[in-house]
């Protein structure tokens, strides 16, 4: 396979994995930020698209839109994340392991990339990937540990 199909066949496999999670969370907050992650893998599926067609690829919106206020909003109601039976839980864990593809995939087109411009956008991916990989770690902390994550403040990072 191609090493574009390849990459192009993750972020596919990415946003039916978040979709369909989307749809089997109870949590409000849960769902909105995993449609956001829907949202951040089908911009990537664009510009991935972009590049097979050959025409000018740029990384385009905000990435993890959102988000922030998702935590946020947890944060002003002192609520954790519901997660049920832990499912938002190993979710989340299969979700991190996606992501961690995803970054090892883009490291490596960036490394073998020759074009300037490709290479910056392989490290623009990978770094977004990185910051949903980020996510996935700080979301699990939130919901084995609620008042850590409140105290550390750290989701205050994902910008709008």
């Amino acid at each position: 396979m191609e090493t574009l199909d390849f990459a192009l066949q993750m972020e596919i496999e990415g946003i039916e994995f978040y979709q369909q999670a989307a749809q089997k969370v109870t949590d409000p907050a849960a769902k909105n930020m995993l449609l956001s992650l829907v949202q951040d893998e089908k911009r990537h599926q664009q510009v991935i698209l972009d590049l097979k067609k050959q025409n000018p690829a740029q990384l385009r919106g905000t990435p993890l839109k959102g988000v922030k206020n998702v935590f946020q909003q947890l944060a002003d109601e002192e609520r954790p994340f519901i997660d049920e039976n832990d499912h938002l839980s190993r979710l989340l864990e299969n979700a991190l392991e996606i992501e961690a593809k995803s970054v090892d995939l883009y490291y490596q087109l960036a490394s073998e990339a020759d074009d300037l411009q490709q290479k910056q956008l392989w490290r623009a991916l990978e770094d977004e990937e990185i910051q949903h990989e980020k996510l996935m770690r700080l979301t699990l902390e939130y919901i084995n540990k609620p008042e850590l994550v409140l105290e550390n403040a750290e989701f205050l990072y994902y910008n709008d």
